[in-house]
């Protein structure tokens, strides 16, 4: 194994967190949490948001089809993954809006008891590809 040592990354020059509308006092993505996990590989980090950027809308509508199936089970597994997913990159507010999707999906043998819930993801996840666009990568060409 190669010892790396990633550079230290000025935390002023970093993205502006945005807190989430939908969420108060949750981060859309906690950059600076980000960082910490990955001992301040901040290429690291900017690579692992652009992969979950590029993926984000496909894994929305893994949960939109299970919701239009009306599978409990589907949109529990669908939910799950994309929690893990956000919360892999500091996506808190999407992560925690999955979250709650994914438990109610557990309790309830009906999908339209989950309809709100459904609407709070897709609302963290235009958030997220608006913070994406407008924040992360305009930074990523500064960088």
């Amino acid at each position: 194994m190669f010892a790396t040592t990633a550079p230290k990354v000025n935390v002023m020059a970093l993205p502006l967190p945005m807190e989430s509308t939908h969420q108060p006092g949750i981060w859309i993505v906690d950059f600076a949490d980000l960082l910490e996990r990955l001992g301040d590989d901040e290429p690291l980090a900017l690579e692992l948001l652009e992969i979950f950027y590029a993926v984000l809308d496909e894994q929305g509508k893994e949960i939109s089809a299970a919701m239009a199936m009306g599978d409990p089970g589907a949109i529990s597994a669908a939910a799950h993954a994309l929690k893990g997913a956000a919360n892999n990159v500091g996506a808190k507010a999407l992560g925690l809006s999955c979250m709650a999707l994914e438990l109610k999906a557990k309790q309830v043998d009906e999908a339209a008891a989950f309809h709100t819930l459904w609407l709070a993801v897709q609302q963290a996840i235009q958030e997220l590809q608006t913070y994406y666009r407008n924040t992360i990568l305009p930074y990523t060409q500064q960088v």
